[in-house]
């Protein structure tokens, strides 16, 4: 038994009283005794072990999300890093300025085979006007146009 820690998938009132949950459904033994209504955080058909492993998987992602901003911050160039620290800053959301880092290499991933098949389709080569993280793959490719012709 947990006193004094509140476990999902349990009655929100045990923690009044010495009484742990007995996470008896509708209503545990506490609150039906005491004449309270029995307030739950999870689906009816949710049971106690199954509240706790969800729990544990989504702690688990977080985690892992956490771990690969921190790996953004010291495997980019310093110019990225301090932009991503920056946005973190500003923000205070984690897991927002992840999604955002995320969505920059998708769209500077995607950005060079987009080029290419324009390139081949005799669409003229265009200058993007629009701005780009410093030291990004864009910024880096020095790609001849001549050199990609056979």
């Amino acid at each position: 038994m947990a006193f004094g820690i509140t476990l999902r998938a349990s009655g929100a009132r045990w923690l009044e009283g010495y009484e742990p949950c007995s996470g008896t459904r509708p209503a545990c033994h506490r609150c039906s005794t005491g004449g309270f209504e029995c307030e739950w955080d999870t689906e009816p058909e949710t049971t106690r072990r199954q509240a706790l492993l969800n729990r544990a998987e989504d702690l688990e992602k977080e985690n892992e999300d956490l771990h690969e901003l921190i790996r953004y911050l010291y495997s980019r160039p310093e110019s990225e890093a301090l932009e991503i620290f920056h946005r973190l800053r500003a923000t205070g959301d984690a897991f927002h300025v992840l999604d955002l880092v995320r969505m920059g290499d998708v769209l500077l991933n995607n950005l060079p085979n987009e080029k290419l098949d324009s390139d081949q389709m005799g669409n003229t080569r265009q200058s993007s006007t629009g701005s780009s993280k410093p030291g990004s793959s864009r910024d880096n490719a020095k790609e001849d146009p001549d050199e990609l012709e056979d």
